[in-house]
């Protein structure tokens, strides 16, 4: 009544093409997300590396809110350290190279974010002097 010889395989087989990308991905190695390069000799940042590595952005969006909507350009501690809550002013201080810090994740992720729509790239910065 059932034809398993053609069942179990075709179950099988599409079993193997939706998984495809995970195992894919993973034999080639490109499950690795890159290290963002710092150059910075402090130890202190904003939150720590774990964090901001997956919440790097409800971070930025609280603290743009926070000074663009309600005014509040009050300081963050990190430790000794007092930050502006400034994109430009506090992050790009330590992490001032767009290319190596922040586009090598955002191009690996495919993530286009909306910073530089409105910020001056810290090149740009460097050459308006």
């Amino acid at each position: 009544m059932y034809d398993g010889t053609k069942i179990i395989p075709g179950i099988l087989l599409f079993m193997i093409v939706l998984s495809f990308p995970v195992w894919y991905d993973r034999l080639n190695g490109s499950a690795v997300i890159p290290d963002p390069e710092v150059k910075t000799e402090s130890k202190y940042c904003v939150m720590p590396k774990e964090y901001m590595r997956s919440n790097h952005m409800v971070l930025l969006d609280e603290w743009r809110d926070s000074v663009i909507r309600d005014g509040d350009r009050s300081k963050v501690f990190a430790g000794i350290i007092k930050y502006d809550k400034s994109l430009s002013n506090s992050c790009m201080k330590c992490h001032n190279n767009k290319k190596n810090f922040c586009d090598r994740c955002h191009e690996r992720l495919s993530v286009n974010p909306t910073c530089w729509d409105c910020h001056n790239l810290p090149e740009e910065a460097a050459h308006a002097n």
